[in-house]
């Protein structure tokens, strides 16, 4: 679910992408689905070649309940220019995703990045 989500990424594909995240998501910053959709349309329309990389996944899985530790960075073009979106290759950042079952399949409920490492 992962590795599909980060290709929907990549491929600046929302409708897709929106398809692993749960409609009743909300994290800690205060964004929930509606938020989390109009953020990924304002990142598509200002940047593209997005290329996401992540470390290998640590799951932990209980029930219908999922976390999913990784270090992330995502390098995209801004006016032609690389910029990285977050973290860098010399500094990814650690991230974790709450996953959900929801009517068989896993669902993104909040997403949380360390702020230590968005932008080296």
């Amino acid at each position: 679910m992962i590795g599909s989500a980060k290709r929907a990424f990549e491929k600046e594909d929302p409708e897709l992408l929106f398809g692993f995240i749960s409609k009743g998501y909300q994290d800690e910053m205060g964004f929930d689905y509606s938020g989390v959709r109009e953020g990924l349309y304002e990142i598509f329309s200002q940047f593209e070649g997005i290329k996401v990389s992540l470390s290998e996944l640590e799951v932990e899985v209980v029930g219908e309940e999922a976390e999913v530790q990784l270090d992330v960075w995502i390098l995209a073009k801004y006016e032609a220019q690389p910029v990285f979106l977050i973290g860098s290759l010399n500094n990814p950042v650690p991230s974790k995703f709450f996953l959900q079952k929801e009517e068989g399949e896993w669902k993104v409920v909040k997403f949380l990045l360390s702020s230590s490492n968005l932008n080296k």
